[in-house]
């Protein structure tokens, strides 16, 4: 019997650490697909968190920060993608 609960009590917690590992994977996956991302000048700037990172698993989890972008007059800009306590950086350049 003592060796029965001990094997459920080892299943569960090997479960909940396989659980533990795959909710954080997206985390530790992401990383912008490039440093600077052109686009010409007067067009709608994408804000699919798929069209500046790379191993994204969940969009819904990534909130992007384009609010310094002005896609009306040329420059370079800063623009963020934030998840959980990760921020990571990449530019938006405007031609």
């Amino acid at each position: 019997m003592k060796k029965h609960i001990a094997g459920c009590s080892l299943t569960i917690c090997c479960l909940l650490f396989m659980i533990m590992i795959i909710m954080g994977m997206n985390g530790k996956a992401l990383s912008p697909k490039q440093a600077v991302f052109v686009y010409p000048k007067d067009t709608e700037i994408s804000k699919d968190a798929h069209t500046y990172l790379k191993g994204v698993i969940r969009k819904d989890h990534i909130k992007l920060d384009l609010s310094k972008v002005d896609s009306h007059t040329p420059g370079v800009y800063p623009a963020y993608a934030k998840q959980s306590n990760r921020t990571y950086e990449f530019q938006i350049e405007i031609k």
